[in-house]
């Protein structure tokens, strides 16, 4: 089958890993008109097998993530007699990350094909290079490790993520230094004090120019965890990660927790 090819690019003044996580966030792709589907990712970070409704030649098509390779390329592919084919590739610069989109249409497209490809190109990069001059408000969270085992919590009461799990942490307030603010986080949700440690991870979008989460290691140097801001405290090793119904944040750091949880 004979292609046309498209093209379009933005550059973004943010790294290229942060950039990437906010291209596969699934609110970017609503900015441009896309709908995730479930039974996969609806909210959150998008991951290789997630679906998305497309719009595109005049109707509604379904679309996989068949890349998902953080942080050098995503790619999605629709089927059907006249699949599309769009994928995004993140190259470093001296100025930022520049992002390279191809949407590949069945040849001959026709002018009305060619300028529904471009609008949607446009408004796709439009909405990465938003995100990008939007300042993330930053949330904060620890990973406390004690025994090679980790602190989660779950707060059931909460309509949109409800029952689901993540470390402890909240929001930084205006002016506050982020680890001063998880030290503050800690006491009022844990009832406990800490000693911050290194960065787990990089920082991870919760939503597209919204939050962002900054992770650190910690331990306990005073009290026993109570469960002040969570219905539910549950201490776990690195082989029960995996299996916990994780808000999407924090599901993207599982890597990182677990390198954290094997190696002390």
């Amino acid at each position: 089958m004979t292609l046309c090819a498209l093209h379009a690019s933005a550059l973004i003044g943010a790294p290229v890993e942060v950039v990437f996580d906010w291209a596969r966030d699934a609110g970017s792709f609503r900015l441009a008109g896309w709908r995730p589907m479930p039974p996969g990712v609806t909210h959150g970070l998008l991951d290789r097998g997630d679906q998305l409704r497309l719009a595109g030649s005049g109707r509604i098509r379904a679309a996989r993530v068949v890349v998902c390779d953080r942080p050098r390329a995503l790619q999605l592919q629709s089927s059907g007699r006249s699949p599309l084919t769009y994928r995004e590739t993140f190259a470093v610069t001296g100025a930022g990350t520049l992002v390279t989109a191809t949407l590949q249409l069945p040849a001959p497209a026709g002018p009305g094909g060619r300028r529904r490809g471009l609008r949607w190109l446009a408004g796709r990069t439009a909405a990465l290079r938003a995100a990008g001059e939007r300042p993330p408000r930053l949330v904060v969270a620890a990973a406390i490790v004690s025994d090679a085992r980790l602190l989660v919590g779950s707060r059931v009461e909460e309509v949109i993520g409800s029952g689901r799990w993540e470390l402890p942490g909240g929001k930084v307030r205006p002016g506050e230094p982020p680890r001063v603010a998880l030290v503050r986080e800690c006491r009022e949700e844990l009832d406990v004090g800490i000693a911050v440690g290194e960065a787990v991870g990089t920082d991870v979008p919760m939503g597209v120019g919204d939050s962002t989460l900054r992770v650190w290691s910690a331990r306990i140097t005073a009290g026993t965890p109570t469960a002040l801001g969570h219905s539910e405290l549950r201490w776990i090793t690195a082989d029960e990660l995996s299996g916990l119904d994780w808000l999407p944040a924090d599901r993207a750091l599982i890597p990182h927790l677990r390198r954290l949880l094997r190696t002390g």
